[in-house]
């Protein structure tokens, strides 16, 4: 991978840090107690790496040229998008379905569950994200 590469993939580990943080401390806050100021600016920090890694891998992805590549870099390119797409929709279902604890439309253990579902969508999005951009660095095309 070219050094860019390498560094959306560490914002990418870096966000995946924050997301294990995001869910210990969140399991630590009593209903509206002052921890879920910190909990929600913990996630909209984690989120922030998440997208920008996400979105460049994506974007880079999607508009890079792949007509000299073989069969493997283009099936590792299509795996990538297909768990990054899923990973950014898992994470803006989480967010949208976040504002409901306040309303007790699910439960703290409901929204933790999720959490757990966002942080193994993203680890298999940066699994599958680095295949693919090694994939196209062997095939000549990073």
């Amino acid at each position: 991978m070219n050094r860019f590469a390498r560094i959306m993939q560490g914002v990418g580990w870096l966000a995946a840090v924050l997301w294990v943080v995001v869910w210990i401390q969140g399991r630590s806050i009593e209903a509206d107690g002052p921890e879920l100021g910190l909990h929600t600016l913990l996630a909209l920090a984690a989120a922030a790496a998440t997208l920008l890694s996400r979105a460049w891998t994506l974007i880079f992805l999607l508009l890079s040229p792949d007509l000299s590549a073989g069969a493997g870099a283009r099936r590792s390119r299509a795996l990538a998008f297909a768990a990054s797409t899923i990973a950014i929709a898992v994470l803006a279902f989480q967010f949208a379905l976040s504002g409901s604890m306040l309303w007790r439309s699910i439960t703290p253990e409901q929204h933790a569950a999720l959490g757990g579902l966002l942080l193994g969508t993203h680890l298999l999005a940066l699994w599958m994200e680095a295949r693919a951009l090694r994939a196209r660095e062997r095939a000549g095309l990073l």
